[in-house]
């Protein structure tokens, strides 16, 4: 896999990590949700159904090379057409 000047081979481990901070993200969506909305809610707080986070970032080294990069970031095994619908919205707003 190439992100950049280097390859290198995800681990199981390295995984191991990317999975928890997953999970730690859609943590934050929930807790997120919960402040702004339950409130309104309180005899029936809401909960999340799916949720679909993207993120745009850079390096010294992409920056030099005038780009950047993106990435979505979805719970494990959440439905395609939940994040598709998720993206569409995002980019009607």
């Amino acid at each position: 896999m190439t992100y950049g000047p280097q390859e290198f081979d995800i681990t199981e481990e390295y995984q191991a990590q990317i999975d928890a901070a997953r999970i730690e993200v859609g943590k934050a969506v929930d807790r997120y949700t919960q402040l702004l909305r339950g409130p309104a809610f309180p005899e029936d707080p809401p909960f999340v159904q799916g949720w679909a986070v993207g993120v745009e970032w850079t390096n010294i080294w992409m920056e030099k090379e005038n780009k950047g990069g993106r990435e979505i970031i979805t719970p494990q095994g959440q439905m395609l057409s939940l994040t598709e619908g998720l993206g569409a919205y995002v980019a009607r707003t």
